[in-house]
């Protein structure tokens, strides 16, 4: 049997997502046949956010990883 410290870390991790906008417009010429349509597309990236639980919980974490 080993006699030693046991050390355990935990952390809250959110992760990026990417958002997708699609935007639509269709425009119509009264009295004609035409239809015009424009297309808008935006993509944007929400970086992701880590949170720490307490203080303790941190510096076993910090022990760990480094």
């Amino acid at each position: 049997m080993v006699k030693g410290t046991i050390l355990v870390g935990e952390s809250l991790v959110e992760k990026s997502v990417v958002v997708r906008n699609n935007i639509y417009k269709i425009e119509r010429i009264p009295g004609s046949k035409h239809k015009l349509r424009i297309s808008k597309y935006k993509k944007s990236t929400v970086p992701g956010k880590t949170y720490s639980l307490n203080r303790k919980n941190n510096e076993m974490c910090s022990a760990i990883f480094s």
